[in-house]
């Protein structure tokens, strides 16, 4: 197969995303996204026959990856400490590498959950949550983690903390150590600001 039209299918994708998460999906027109890529809107249609379309191929893949991956953390990995842990950084790593896809889930959740060709992801979402969820209890219940906080509120909480990461952390101003950006949301999630 011809790379050109692999590589023309791609910038789309790219371009599409950044405006889906600059200006909203529903905000974002096909003539725009076709302008930005430097084509006639026509010509836009015979890469994707909607715009749905282009949103399904930006976020899809990411997300129906996730579950699977989460569950290989936890085959990989012995004790609920060390896999909420790893969740964590994996959840960084995967935040920041794709910050833009991250921020169009996030900020178009709820407006997709009303379009059923969309339901795969809060679906997705509420999986993720429920194997968050599920070693979290599972810690608790061995006395590994706290017993009297709402296991719900936390993983929320969690997850939060880390998706939010994609918002503010810019890998290349120097700022902030990536390391460090890990090692600091562990030792608040797990040890909160109080000096012991």
């Amino acid at each position: 197969m011809d790379s050109a039209p692999v590589s023309r299918r791609e910038d789309i994708l790219a371009i599409s995303a950044r405006l889906f998460a600059e200006r909203g999906f529903d905000r974002t027109t096909m003539r725009e996204i076709a302008a930005e890529a430097g084509i006639q809107a026509a010509s836009l249609y015979h890469h994707f026959a909607t715009k749905d379309d282009i949103l399904h191929a930006v976020i899809r893949d990411f997300l129906q990856g996730l579950p699977k991956a989460y569950r290989d953390i936890i085959a990989e990995n012995p004790g609920p400490d060390r896999v909420i842990r790893v969740f964590v950084a994996f959840a960084l790593h995967i935040a920041l590498e794709n910050s833009v896809v991250l921020s169009i889930v996030i900020r178009e959740r709820k407006a997709l959950a009303g379009h059923a060709g969309f339901a795969y992801v809060e679906a997705t979402m509420r999986e993720v949550r429920a194997i968050w969820l599920e070693m979290f209890q599972k810690g608790a219940a061995q006395g590994v983690f706290r017993q009297d906080l709402n296991p719900h509120v936390v993983i929320r909480m969690m997850m939060d903390l880390v998706g939010s990461a994609a918002e503010w952390y810019r890998p290349n101003s120097g700022r902030y150590d990536f390391d460090d950006v890990i090692r600091t949301e562990l030792g608040f999630i797990f040890n909160g600001i109080e000096a012991r």
